[in-house]
């Protein structure tokens, strides 16, 4: 929350090597849980639409007795002007100006003293409008417990209106020692300086981000305060495994491990444990408990141990490394413990913790394969009643076959997982781009692609394929179900890709993250078949 490095003349809250560990992989596997944004005009050139109503729990509504009252409230960082309040359509909102002109401030910024308990819901929430968004950088929102902050970028989705942010813990950052989202004791929103000229926003209907959800994921953040070399791969490995939750339909809940309790478990039906090196050890028996109660684990990598491993019918092993490289390369179930997952799961892990089942309550069901399919003796995932065990983090090499590898051990320990995620596949399908669902995209497409064979065609494609896949959730095949919901959904995306027209002069460009091009070619290959296809820069 208060650190900053100029970057280009921007200034950008940084931290422990922000680029090396932020923008690694690049721009297509940005782990910044935070959105670059243009950002916002004077305030005073353009009066706020008229507010839509919250439907959700506000923290706050902005009805504030008199200026004192919301000058104690929201606080403005040096440089930055008082917040004031205007009506707009009956609602209210907080009006916050950005005065870069005739300062030298790196960021507007304002601070709202406030107690919350953010363990059991999905994040924040509020609308955000700003008449330009061109002066400002990024926006930033913050929030503050114990000796650190949670830091995340938003943007606008619009420009001309208001727009809903959503602020989702999961893709936070974390910035020195937290205490847990049951601590949250501050809020700060800031707009950073992009150019030398005033703006202003407006915020409203700030409240809670809630989902009614039975599965609770661990975010390892005590490594904060005792390994925080782990920090950014604990944030990754969490947002990432939070994204596949979101891809399958399957509403969660994230918490600090710092914020573990049994009454904060209660109605949980399964904890998932995404990368959690340093397990503090009260949250260890907790869970342990949480399991022989009934509850189930999904885990992976390290973080079984003691009682909590017993309980999930599992032994440690050592750390093993790969000794050549392509040694534990894909993962393939060895028979019917894992129904519903692919035949092999594509995964380039450089090194596993080895993981042997309890004799008579659990048993290896899958296992590590090289990459020249050989097997290497090694077990990949373990399973018992109460628990799945990947034996090391979730990656994304194969991203359509690790999704379903995830729902295969979570609808093995809960098999309701299975109907729900078919169920929200089929809801998805013509859910994209400008369309709110498949009728209101297969209607626009059979207009625009009239002539077009290869939009036509996808599109058939599509319908076919959403058909059969509810006729297989009809019949209860929900692995299937959800196959071909999303093969439906890529032939629905292809025809909507094959009506696009092209303009003349547009810029098509493609990022590379490497130096040294794409593997298996040379840059000079590469720019040849990028420009055969189409591609200008």
């Amino acid at each position: 929350g208060g650190q900053a490095r100029v970057v280009r003349g921007i200034k950008m809250p940084m931290k422990r090597g922000f680029f090396r560990s932020r923008f690694r992989g690049g721009l297509a596997n940005l782990l910044v849980p935070l959105l670059l944004v243009a950002a916002a005009a004077s305030a005073q050139a353009g009066e706020p639409p008229p507010i839509p109503g919250a439907g959700y729990r506000l923290i706050d509504d902005f009805a504030y007795p008199d200026t004192a009252a919301l000058n104690e409230a929201w606080q403005p960082m040096r440089g930055s002007p008082p917040a004031a309040v205007v009506n707009a359509g009956g609602g209210r909102a907080l009006n916050l100006s950005c005065r870069f002109r005739a300062t030298e401030i790196e960021r507007a910024s304002w601070d709202r003293r406030v107690r919350l308990g953010l363990t059991a819901v999905r994040g924040l929430r509020f609308l955000f409008f700003s008449p330009d968004t061109a002066p400002v950088s990024h926006f930033s929102f913050y929030l503050r417990s114990g000796n650190g902050w949670y830091a995340a970028r938003f943007a606008p989705k619009v420009k001309n209106g208001w727009t809903e942010v959503r602020i989702d813990k999961a893709e936070t950052l974390i910035e020195g020692q937290p205490a847990g989202w049951s601590a949250i004791d501050a809020l700060r929103i800031s707009a950073w300086r992009g150019e030398v000229a005033d703006t202003g926003f407006y915020i409203a209907n700030l409240g809670f981000w809630e989902e009614a959800s039975r599965i609770v994921v661990i975010r390892g953040e005590s490594v904060a305060g005792s390994a925080a070399g782990e920090t950014g791969s604990v944030e990754r490995y969490a947002k990432s495994l939070a994204g596949r939750l979101d891809e399958l339909g399957l509403p969660y809940t994230l918490i600090s491990d710092l914020d573990v309790t049994g009454e904060r478990l209660r109605g949980t039906k399964l904890v998932i444990l995404p990368h959690n090196p340093r397990l503090p050890e009260s949250t260890a028996e907790i869970l342990a408990d949480f399991i022989s109660g009934g509850g189930k684990l999904l885990s992976f990598y390290a973080p079984l141990t003691g009682r909590l491993a017993e309980a999930a019918g599992m032994r440690p092993g050592p750390h093993i490394g790969e000794t050549y490289r392509g040694q534990f390369a894909s993962i393939r179930p060895l028979g019917p413990e894992l129904p519903g997952a692919p035949a092999e799961v594509k995964q380039r892990s450089w090194n596993i913790r080895r993981y042997e089942p309890v004799p008579g309550r659990g048993r290896v069901a899958a296992a590590w394969f090289n990459d020249r399919g050989e097997p290497t003796g090694e077990p990949a995932v373990l399973v018992s009643e109460r628990a799945a065990h990947l034996t090391h983090v979730l990656l994304a090499d194969d991203p359509d076959n690790q999704r379903m590898l995830l729902l295969a051990m979570l609808g093995r320990l809960v098999p309701e997982f299975w109907e729900t995620a078919a169920r929200s596949g089929l809801d998805a399908v013509g859910r994209f781009g400008p369309f709110g669902g498949w009728e209101e995209a297969a209607a626009a497409l059979r207009t625009r692609s009239a002539g077009n064979r290869s939009a036509r065609g996808e599109l058939e494609r599509a319908a076919g394929l959403r058909a059969e896949a509810r006729r297989l959730a009809a019949g209860q095949n929900f692995a299937g179900a959800v196959v071909r919901a999303r093969e439906a959904q890529a032939a629905a995306v292809a025809a909507y890709g094959a009506v696009q027209r092209p303009v003349p002069g547009e810029h098509r460009a493609w990022w590379c993250h490497s130096a040294f091009g794409p593997a298996g070619m040379d840059w000079d290959e590469a720019v040849r078949v990028l420009a055969e296809n189409g591609f200008t820069a």
